[in-house]
């Protein structure tokens, strides 16, 4: 089929094309699906229906939820749907496969799987509290992330189709060290704030004692980053499990000195002790064996 327009969407360095099928995880508002899908209809150049290329939009919470949390979430909803995009509520980014319509499992494949600033849901009492897999924030983030994209794997369409993965990376995010949990991970790429005029994050898993309310998440092009997978695609990209050895340690040799923890190359073994011994990489040391103990639990 012959496909005009440009092929590209300007986002997370235009690695999404508007003729792939597209799936959005854990969207608040909507807000970002709404404008990914203004930006899909630009760039196809006027193209309808499948030619356009399938998207469906879901969020973790209800739609009466939503609408408790969100005064625009309707909205955003109710544009998706008069332009095709199928909206699904009650979707678990850690079970895409149990929590979808069985029918959508069934019979739908995605080029593309996004799941945009995850962050572990908002417990309350001592039983959802109890629910939650390992009692430190970074682990539970982190198996958040790694069940995300262990999920993904059997929706996505080819070798070739990708998991994206968007969070900030400065302290504390920095811990959970996204590119080690899953498979054929390719690069990180800048997030591209200025494609998305609607497009508002807000840290639903904190409440602000005093006041009662969700607390703001602010952002900037400096601190997030797109990380990007082709996790079936493990002769390529060869495979990593998220306890691996290559995920979590630091090799010294005579030419080479590599932090795979804090994923930087000193220039001489001198510069290379002075990082061991720096805050940043004992903080992520101390992330990691959190992360590993969990892991031989888990298992």
């Amino acid at each position: 089929m012959a496909r005009g327009g440009s092929s590209n969407v300007l986002m997370a360095a235009s690695e999404f094309k508007w003729f792939d099928d597209i799936l959005v995880v854990g969207d608040g508002n909507f807000s970002y699906s709404y404008d990914l899908n203004v930006q899909r209809n630009v760039a196809a150049g006027g193209a309808k229906g499948r030619e356009k290329g399938y998207m469906m939009a879901t969020s973790f919470d209800s739609l009466i939820d939503l609408k408790g949390k969100y005064d625009d979430a309707e909205y955003y909803i109710e544009h998706l749907k008069e332009d095709g995009v199928d909206v699904i509520h009650e979707v678990d980014a850690r079970n895409l496969s149990e929590t979808l319509p069985r029918a959508s499992v069934k019979t739908l494949k995605f080029d593309c799987i996004i799941f945009n600033f995850p962050l572990v849901p908002l417990t309350q009492t001592a039983e959802e509290r109890s629910k939650t897999p390992g009692k430190n924030v970074c682990v539970a983030n982190r198996n958040l992330i790694w069940r995300f994209i262990k999920s993904s794997t059997l929706l996505l369409k080819n070798l070739n189709s990708r998991v994206f993965v968007t969070s900030k990376v400065c302290n504390p995010y920095d811990r959970w060290r996204i590119a080690s949990l899953g498979p054929g991970f390719i690069k990180s790429v800048p997030f591209d704030w200025s494609s998305f005029y609607h497009y508002q994050v807000r840290k639903v898993n904190v409440i602000h004692r005093s006041k009662k309310q969700k607390v703001g998440f602010p952002t900037n092009s400096d601190n997030v980053r797109t990380f990007i997978f082709e996790p079936n695609n493990v002769r390529k990209h060869g495979k990593m499990s998220p306890g691996s050895q290559e995920a979590s340690s630091v090799i010294a040799t005579e030419t080479r000195f590599l932090c795979h923890i804090c994923r930087i190359e000193c220039k001489s073994m001198n510069e290379f002790l002075a990082h061991c011994t720096g805050k940043r990489h004992k903080r992520l040391m101390i992330a990691e064996k959190k992360w590993r103990i969990f892991l031989i639990q888990f298992n």
